[in-house]
């Protein structure tokens, strides 16, 4: 292959891992603003209870991702230890997903979609401690920007909200829900850290499948035991397939392809992109405001991305 072909090569990758990296973080921000609408009665629909909603989305990736696992890769002919790993990072992610889920049921679509950049902070804090990785000097700063951008500026934004019509409700409603998304992103930057045991040698349809079908169990099983009730309108059933084959599977897939294609380093920068089109579609779809301080959040946690992304992409 001459330079010239080499060069053409490169800059389709490039093309191609871009376009990829975009559009699976596009596809992720709708997971933020899609489910708004059927948790929140001030929506004016039927309500469906967060865990029914985790159960269907996860029931529907397993199956999703199935006919896709190889045959040579058989869950028979994983390791113990691999298995019990995959079914940890399902339960891991599911939980993650419930405390999102009932966190953006109380709070908006704009700050669940900043306060879930934490994952980033707490994947690389955990490694250091977990890891035994050192934080060097220069990471300190990139490390409190995004700090600053995914939480302390989110929280305080609603611990200072004052409701004109004297509703306390809301202050609490919104903290509350601020606090489970955040418990959300460390549970994600944990399962973070667990992915590099298995990825390296467990395709992605074998790892979706497995983390999805221990996904599906848990929430049915949580219904099951805490005796939640069964509320689901089928006119939201689109609404939730979306969620789950695209907001969740098909961006999973574009993610990992513009890894291939052009690198973490890369991927995550434009990944990261994924704070910008969640505003914009709650903007859009929710008619949620956006706020200077939301901005400013964006811009503190990207550029803190961008700073720290040889950090970042070890994760």
């Amino acid at each position: 292959m001459n330079d010239l072909t080499k060069l053409f090569v490169n800059r389709k990758n490039l093309t191609l891992g871009v376009t990829y990296g975009l559009l699976a973080a596009s596809l992720e921000a709708t997971v933020n603003v899609v489910p708004k609408p059927l948790l929140d009665q001030e929506y004016g629909t039927d309500i469906t209870e967060p865990m029914m909603l985790v159960s269907i989305i996860y029931i529907i990736n397993c199956l999703l991702f199935t006919p896709f696992t190889r045959k040579d890769n058989a869950i028979k002919n994983l390791k113990r230890k691999t298995v019990l790993l995959l079914v940890i990072i399902g339960f891991i992610e599911v939980l993650s997903t419930i405390f999102f889920l009932y966190g953006l049921r109380e709070t908006t679509a704009v700050n669940a979609t900043i306060l879930l950049n934490s994952e980033i902070v707490f994947g690389i804090l955990i490694a250091f401690i977990f890891l035994m990785e050192r934080i060097q000097r220069h990471e300190i700063l990139p490390i409190i920007m995004i700090v600053v951008g995914s939480t302390i500026i989110p929280f305080t934004k609603d611990m200072l909200f004052q409701d004109h019509v004297g509703n306390e409700n809301i202050f609490t409603a919104n903290v509350l829900g601020d606090s489970y998304v955040l418990i959300a992103g460390l549970l994600l930057g944990l399962v973070t850290c667990l992915y590099r045991y298995v990825a390296e040698f467990v395709t992605l349809s074998r790892i979706m499948q497995i983390t999805s079908g221990v996904g599906g169990i848990v929430g049915v099983s949580f219904i099951v035991i805490f005796d939640i009730p069964i509320t689901f309108d089928l006119s939201q059933l689109p609404s939730t397939l979306f969620v789950g084959i695209f907001g969740i599977g098909i961006s999973a897939f574009c993610y990992i392809y513009a890894l291939k294609l052009i690198g973490a380093v890369r991927t995550i920068i434009i990944f990261s992109s994924t704070a910008i089109f969640g505003i914009i579609f709650a903007n859009i779809m929710l008619l949620e405001t956006i706020s200077f301080e939301n901005i400013i959040s964006v811009i503190l946690v990207i550029g803190g991305i961008i700073f720290l992304r040889n950090k970042v992409s070890d994760k």
